[in-house]
């Protein structure tokens, strides 16, 4: 079995006992609890590999949690349940507030976005109130996430529950590898014949890494740049294409503080709340195009225009 590795805490992944010294990357600097290597094995719970639940086949995952609003029917993720105010005066609707973790203890706490940090903590969030009440100091609240715009929110925990908003059931198993549980979704959307047209499947790729860059600030000039630089060069093999999508993939995440693991198990439990809506995308798209809906000419000559 492969052995799953850590970073080496003594000499923070470098291999080096000392950092700046006179022998510093010498075999005499080495670091006496990694040799040298910068990584350690993993002991239970400190890689994703190794915790509860994906250490564990068939177990099921504890998150993310999905709700929906009744009235709106807007998808939220549920980031933090009993998080607890801390503000002098009472905090109310639309009042911007920061959301922290303390180093110490866990507890999620927020204040007031003009307010002092919490000691030894970590800012996560900026959030906005929703209530129908002002919130006092030590009130127990509900830190959630808009799946469409990742805007973030906070309400009492006695408004999440009183109705408004309700559970969306999804699959959550860790059994299978994440390829192997997207396969229901896409059969379930599209059935067999589309699910596994290869030209189909290249188009939406595109079409997701296009919206991801763009979205990281890379300009549509850039990304013509380079289809033109791919495209004057001869193809590649596709597996070590792959391979090298899923480890730049892992470096654009690393560069953005995201966990690209997390961040597909979010997504993948918000489309299966859209099936009948992907459904009715795809029965509109045009036939034979790489674009997922009907686009004019003149919306065609604006895009264009921006380049």
């Amino acid at each position: 079995m492969t052995e799953i590795t850590v970073s080496c805490d003594l000499c923070s992944g470098t291999g080096d006992a000392t950092h700046g010294g006179p022998h510093t990357s010498t075999n005499m600097d080495r670091c006496r609890m990694c040799g040298g290597e910068g990584r350690i094995p993993a002991r239970p719970g400190e890689s994703r590999e190794t915790s509860w639940p994906f250490a564990v086949p068939g177990a099921r995952v504890p998150g993310p949690e999905i709700v929906r609003h009744v009235r709106t029917g807007g998808l939220y993720e549920v980031l933090f349940r009993g998080a607890r105010v801390r503000t002098v005066e009472p905090l109310r609707d639309y009042d911007l507030v920061l959301v922290y973790r303390s180093s110490w203890t866990g507890q999620v706490t927020l204040c007031a976005s003009h307010g002092m940090a919490p000691a030894e903590s970590t800012l996560l969030y900026t959030a906005a109130i929703q209530a129908g009440a002002p919130l006092s100091d030590g009130a127990e609240v509900v830190v959630y996430r808009a799946l469409e715009g990742n805007l973030v929110w906070v309400r009492s925990i006695g408004e999440m529950g009183d109705g408004r908003f309700e559970p969306v059931s999804v699959p959550r198993t860790t059994e299978g590898s994440f390829q192997a549980r997207v396969d229901p979704w896409l059969i379930a959307c599209f059935g067999e014949e589309i699910a596994r047209d290869k030209a189909e499947r290249a188009h939406r790729f595109l079409e997701e890494a296009l919206e991801m860059v763009q979205a990281a600030g890379c300009t549509a000039h850039e990304a013509h740049q380079l289809v033109d630089y791919v495209y004057g060069r001869p193809a590649g093999e596709m597996a070590q294409e792959v391979g090298g999508v899923m480890t730049t993939l892992a470096a654009h995440c690393l560069a953005h503080g995201l966990d690209m693991h997390e961040a597909g198990e979010t997504e993948l439990a918000r489309i299966w709340t859209k099936v009948e809506k992907i459904r009715a995308k795809q029965a509109a798209k045009p036939k034979h195009s790489p674009l997922p809906e009907h686009v004019t000419v003149d919306q065609l000559k604006e895009g264009a225009a921006d380049v």
